[in-house]
């Protein structure tokens, strides 16, 4: 009953325009909290908090545990992971206080939402910062988190790269590359991939795991080469990435602005690719009778 109550506490669920409600619902329901406190739903508690510093404040108060909860235990996403996978739109203060109050900034999580996985028989495996490497709009904002943090870059780096078995080890990122990446020897313009919705609900369908940023991947590979890092000055950008930053995310989108300035009204482009939300295909499978097919979060 806390976990509904609290969903439709915060701002973003339409009943409410501020947080006040989820921070006096979690001081009336402390001893409650204390008591049954299960990790099942710890993950919950913590997403319908993260939108107000006081709840989080309160939450992490009550129940200082819960920042370590995951998502699908007991390899599943941390906090840290999920609100990446959704499109950091700011650097949101209730990462901060999660990070302060212990949680683990280095934690491999996996899934098989978000997306197709890498590899289909597997589910997809990242630590926050290397799924946050998958756009340049949320690795910027990742970044920013870490600098809030006062992280030093080089520790956190070694951190990240720990053994053979992290995920950015794999992908042949090295102590020098990353500690570039993550400070201040690399600069680009990020671009703002812009959003997928349900067609049916509008609702809105977190896709990190698919439509990659050619041209961000393409920067990547020049900095874990090394060839990037003497062409990047501090205080520059370059001005391949400042061009194709303002190229639109889908090629159809493009095409579209193409014919639309050759007033070609009538002319065939592609559609951009139509996803539902987990909640519409849920229920699409649950009509046709399949139940085990797969549904996009």
């Amino acid at each position: 009953m806390i976990l509904v109550a609290l969903e439709r506490s915060r701002p973003s669920s339409g009943f409410t325009q501020t947080s006040e409600p989820a921070t006096w619902l979690l001081d009336i329901c402390q001893e409650e909290l204390r008591r049954h406190f299960q990790p099942v739903n710890a993950f919950w508690l913590l997403i319908f908090c993260c939108e107000s510093r006081y709840a989080m404040e309160t939450l992490v108060r009550i129940c200082p545990g819960v920042v370590h909860s995951l998502c699908d235990e007991p390899d599943g996403f941390t906090l840290f992971h999920t609100k990446i996978a959704e499109g950091l739109e700011e650097v949101i203060p209730s990462l901060l206080i999660a990070a302060r109050h212990g949680a683990d900034l280095h934690r491999i999580g996996t899934t098989r939402s978000y997306g197709t996985p890498v590899a289909p028989a597997l589910p997809n495996r990242d630590t926050p910062t290397s799924l946050a490497l998958r756009r340049s709009w949320t690795f910027v904002l990742w970044r920013e988190v870490l600098r809030n943090l006062d992280c030093n870059m080089v520790e956190f780096a070694a951190a990240e790269l720990e053994n053979s078995q992290q995920p950015l080890v794999e992908r042949g990122w090295t102590l020098k590359t990353l500690t570039a990446l993550l400070g201040d020897r690399i600069t680009f313009v990020p671009y703002k991939i812009p959003r997928t919705l349900c067609w049916q609900c509008q609702r809105e369908v977190h896709r990190v795991y698919d439509l990659d940023e050619e041209w961000w991947e393409e920067l990547l590979a020049e900095v874990r080469s090394g060839q990037f890092l003497q062409v990047s000055r501090p205080g520059s950008s370059s001005s391949r990435c400042t061009e194709l930053s303002d190229v639109p995310f889908y090629d159809a989108i493009e095409t579209q602005s193409h014919a639309n300035s050759l007033n070609e009204p009538d002319a065939k482009v592609p559609s951009p690719p139509t996803f539902l939300c987990w909640k519409c295909d849920m229920m699409r499978s649950i009509r046709t009778g399949n139940r085990n097919e797969k549904y996009v979060p």
